[in-house]
């Protein structure tokens, strides 16, 4: 062997070393970035479960939310999880939320997964029932709006459903029409959380506490408010501060708007009734009424001036006003009759209560603009089956409860109904109205690399 082939074997020797050292810098470098990159996947789905566990809790436990909490794994990523409760003004449609962050780290990377849940409002739906309490849809019965309910639609004759309607049974009896195809198996749970209205009650609300509150709202966009301490007193209306005993009375005030009522718009009753009545011009109010004993009675039609909202008779009405009844309890469409109207000495004097009279007009139609939400009992008409031809029960507006109430026994007794749903309220809730359980609304993940240069080629300048 000569020189140069020694010299050409060596040559190659060195050439061929200098190769399986670049091919094996560059295997361990690609190796190296894959147990990275693996790394940085995990402690991406660390942050996704942390997310996960957030979202479950919230869903579970709207009031007590899980607090800020760290976690670890046996493979070196940490993280924390932050939940915080988003205020309700901040919201879109004024539903309760929380954001949720999850973040979790490791040697190269931190990865953070944001997250904001919110309820749906139960205003959005024209007519929900946890229960249909054996209630049937009959004909001349017309419906629009969302429509959901829990149980089974029963019907006779012709009824009719103009809206979406979703059911969690089955529609049996009858020839309904429904214009849109019915959504079985949908399952919605009726939510009777009033953390929202209570904090809202409490903090710059109108908070009135076992006190009997008359709420009448004027053309004029005003509203007088009054307030009866004496539990056998039944016409409130008529409590004007003049010829009442001592202690009876507590107050009977016109506020100029809902501004000088509350400053949130929310008046809240505590274990107690609420009467209405009125036409609410410019006024945009939640009228809540929770606690033991509780309920609330519409004595006379509630309308908006100068025209009703938005809906299927006139889709492009305009309206500045909105009212939301919130009650723990029954909604009632007073009786003409009322069944305790007896004589009642006010003051030493003998005085006929006349819920006939000009303080009560529902002998004939009753009017109703509003969303209405009951979360253990319903809204319906006192003395249904006992108060005669009332004429047709016009509500325009929604209708949340956990069991259907009647307003009617056959044709001759009590209402017709006529239920239209607000167009409003798909864009627009009153404030502090309840909601549904969580849903999620955004989910953003993102990862910040602790060392670029890692990541980068020998020429590359920037990330």
């Amino acid at each position: 062997m000569g020189r140069t082939s020694i010299l050409m074997i060596i040559t190659f020797n060195v050439i061929f070393m200098t190769i399986g050292f670049r091919i094996s810098s560059l295997s361990s470098s690609a190796y190296n970035k894959y147990l990275t990159y693996y790394s940085v996947e995990q402690a991406s789905l660390a942050a996704e479960s942390g997310a996960n566990i957030a979202i479950s809790n919230a869903y579970f436990a709207r009031a007590t939310p899980l607090p800020t909490a760290a976690f670890t794994s046996g493979t070196g990523i940490n993280g924390t999880i932050q939940i915080k409760k988003v205020p309700i003004q901040s919201l879109s449609n004024d539903t309760v939320g929380f954001d949720i962050t999850s973040t979790s780290t490791d040697d190269n990377s931190t990865v953070v997964t944001s997250i904001r849940v919110k309820g749906q409002s139960f205003a959005s739906f024209g007519m929900f029932t946890a229960s249909e309490n054996s209630i049937q849809w009959q004909t001349g019965d017309t419906c629009f709006g969302p429509y959901h309910t829990q149980d089974n639609i029963t019907c006779t004759g012709t009824p009719r459903f103009y809206g979406p309607t979703t059911l969690n049974g089955k529609v049996t009896g009858g020839s309904p029409y429904f214009k849109f195809p019915v959504g079985a198996n949908t399952n919605i749970p009726l939510d009777g959380n009033f953390d929202d209205l209570k904090a809202y009650g409490a903090a710059g609300g109108a908070n009135y506490t076992g006190v009997k509150v008359f709420v009448q709202f004027n053309s004029d966009g005003s509203i007088t408010v009054r307030t009866v301490t004496n539990a056998s007193i039944l016409d409130g209306w008529k409590a004007t501060g003049t010829g009442f005993s001592t202690g009876t009375i507590r107050a009977c005030s016109t506020y100029a708007n809902v501004a000088a009522l509350t400053s949130n718009g929310v008046l809240l009753v505590n274990a107690s009734e609420l009467h209405i009545k009125g036409q609410l011009n410019g006024v945009n109010i939640t009228l809540g009424c929770i606690g033991t004993g509780s309920q609330v009675m519409i004595d006379s039609s509630v309308v908006y001036l100068p025209k009703g909202p938005p809906c299927s008779r006139d889709p492009y009405a305009v309206t500045n006003s909105m009212l939301g009844i919130v009650a723990q309890n029954y909604i009632y469409v007073t009786d003409t009759q009322h069944p305790n109207a007896t004589n009642q000495t006010y003051d030493g004097a003998p005085d006929v209560i006349n819920y006939a009279a000009a303080n009560n007009n529902n002998a004939g139609d009753v009017n109703i603009h509003a969303t209405m939400y009951s979360s253990s009992a319903g809204f319906g008409a006192e003395n249904f089956s006992h108060r005669g031809d009332n004429g047709t029960l016009r509500v325009v507006g929604g209708i949340q409860e956990s069991k259907r109430m009647a307003v009617a026994q056959g044709t001759t007794q009590g209402f017709l109904k006529s239920y239209d749903y607000d167009a409003n309220l798909q864009y627009q809730t009153p404030v502090a109205y309840p909601s549904t359980r969580f849903l999620i609304y955004n989910w953003t993940d993102s990862t910040i690399v602790l060392d670029k240069s890692f990541w980068q080629g020998e020429n590359t300048k920037s990330f």
